[in-house]
């Protein structure tokens, strides 16, 4: 039950000599010290309480919880910390695939902890993460600046945090309203040629060499091609790879689901492209669980294992910053637009979730539409005109 106390006085019943009772109060130990009036409440099956300066305030505190659980927006009272929340947070997100996970936990400790994680939950305000996206985007003393895309995504997860704290009733609402973000430059695909191809496929560790062929070939993403086994291989007139897991941890060893519910798809693979994977397997036999393509000692490859092996391999290439194994994937969507496979064809092969994802990415590529309808005139209403 909810009810306000005087701190400060105290209701007697003193002994009268005339026999007489009469409520009557005096002062406590606590008389003229503190706030004077302390407001109780029970709350999730606990007593909590606070103290004001008045009573007024005391009743109003207390009128305000009664409506705001009749209306369902009740706030539970609590002092923790962002920091605690976002352990917690972290902790619960078993439906994250494993490579997300440690994507999340990565940002969660280098960024969006070490700048929201000491305020309490409650007091963080939208200035504040304002201030935390700016400082991403500035650099530390002890942290460099992250690139546009890296600081959406910090705020991204920070905005996930924020609306499971409201869902569990911790605060009314999310402080993640109008922040400003970087803009994102999405600079125009421009692929490989054939010849930076096989400079990367020589110059590359020759273990890595039947991968960079393979991921020209197929324009399979690089944890596809990680996770790679020898049963997911069928030939009969031609090679067929099925794609229907990913590597997404090498320690332990983990394959899980690809990407997205699109990446599931079969790839057919040329007879030259199938002979540079069959030398590759001659060369380097498969390892744990039949992995076509290993590390140095045998074992599964690491996300940035490969990383470190293609940047050693394009460097001096004046390749864009943070170009990796995905411009392979590049150069294998280019040299199905050369070929005249169409938008749908081309994302059923990449695994895209539909022809507007490719043509988002690769709409450039296509010949020029006015171009297509000068030659198909000329080719219909003039071909046979003797001039």
């Amino acid at each position: 039950m909810a009810h306000i106390e005087d701190r400060w006085m105290r209701p007697v019943v003193p002994n009268r000599l005339d026999g007489r009772k009469q409520l009557v109060k005096e002062k406590t130990e606590r008389y003229g010290s503190g706030l004077r009036w302390l407001a109780q409440w029970t709350e999730s099956g606990q007593r909590k309480s606070k103290s004001f300066a008045t009573a007024d305030a005391a009743r109003a505190h207390l009128a305000r919880i009664a409506k705001a659980k009749e209306e369902g927006t009740h706030v539970r009272t609590n002092r923790i910390t962002f920091g605690q929340y976002g352990d917690e947070w972290i902790a619960a997100q078993l439906h994250h695939r494993q490579s997300t996970r440690e994507q999340v936990e990565i940002r969660w400790r280098l960024n969006i902890k070490p700048a929201l994680g000491h305020m309490r939950l409650r007091d963080v305000e939208r200035r504040h993460v304002q201030s935390a996206v700016n400082q991403w985007q500035r650099g530390t003393d002890i942290a460099g600046p992250l690139a546009p895309a890296t600081v959406k995504l910090a705020y991204t997860y920070a905005v996930a945090i924020f609306k499971a704290a409201v869902t569990d009733r911790l605060i009314p609402v999310s402080p993640c309203v109008d922040i400003n973000l970087p803009e994102i430059d999405n600079a125009t695909v421009i692929p490989l040629t054939i010849d930076q191809v096989r400079h990367i496929a020589t110059t590359i560790s020759p273990k890595y060499e039947g991968m960079v062929w393979l991921a020209s070939a197929t324009g399979m993403r690089s944890g596809e091609l990680r996770g790679l086994t020898l049963n997911r291989l069928t030939l009969k007139d031609i090679l067929v790879i099925r794609v229907d897991r990913q590597l997404v941890s090498h320690r332990p060893l983990t394959l899980a689901k690809p990407k997205t519910d699109n990446s599931y798809r079969n790839i057919s693979v040329d007879d030259m492209s199938a002979g540079r994977l069959a030398r590759h397997m001659c060369q380097y036999p498969p390892g744990p669980e039949g992995l076509i393509f290993t590390g140095r000692f045998g074992g599964p490859i690491a996300r940035a294992t490969a990383a470190s092996a293609w940047n050693a391999a394009v460097e001096g290439m004046g390749l864009p910053d943070r170009s990796g194994w995905h411009m392979l994937r590049h150069f294998h969507a280019s040299m199905l637009i050369a070929a005249g496979l169409s938008p749908t064809a081309v994302a059923a092969r990449l695994g895209h979730k539909d022809a507007n994802e490719t043509l988002t990415t690769y709409a450039h590529l296509w010949p020029n539409d006015e171009e297509r309808a000068r030659d198909a005139v000329l080719r219909g209403l003039w071909a046979t005109d003797p001039g």
